[in-house]
């Protein structure tokens, strides 16, 4: 199983991961420290010595970014789609974490892992429903697994393929 905290190795022509896909890794010289995606590249932009470290951090950085920019429009998006079944969330919040892909708490509030941005969008959708369903149902008791499957059939097979190497 690959945990949530896997990192991913960051190096000049190496591949990382992206919603799905492959990005390229090229690294430049430059005056600001940054990370921008065109097309299928992540340009680093590197101010000082390069590093297997530093393009870490800066990749890590554009992940985080990324994540707060996607995962709680996404989240509202699917909640609103699914509006009959999913109360809205409270606040969506995203940080790093290290065992879990997301977590709900009692009071509404989610905190998604921005390491989802290295997944499937499939994969990403299933962990925010999942999330969701915790708004209904804080366990996971049949009746949390029945609304699971009500939204998402397919949901023992998206989580396989979430926890596969």
């Amino acid at each position: 199983m690959t945990p949530p905290g896997t990192p991913v190795t960051v190096s000049d022509g190496g591949k990382v991961p992206f919603m799905g896909c492959e990005l390229e890794v090229r690294v430049k010289p430059g005056n600001v420290r940054r990370a921008s995606r065109v097309e299928g590249i992540l340009l680093l932009t590197v101010t000082g010595e390069v590093t297997p470290e530093e393009l870490i951090r800066i990749a890590d950085a554009w992940y985080l970014r990324e994540a707060k920019a996607y995962l709680p429009m996404r989240t509202r998006q699917l909640a609103a789609a699914n509006s009959s079944l999913l109360p809205a969330p409270g606040a969506i919040n995203v940080r790093k974490m290290k065992r879990r892909w997301g977590t709900c708490h009692s009071g509404g509030t989610i905190w998604l892992n921005r390491e989802l941005m290295k997944k499937a969008p499939e994969l990403i959708d299933y962990v925010i429903i999942h999330e969701l369903c915790h708004l209904v149902h804080h366990n996971h008791g049949k009746e949390y697994y029945s609304l699971l499957g009500t939204i998402v059939p397919d949901f023992r097979e998206l989580r396989k393929r979430l926890h596969q190497l």
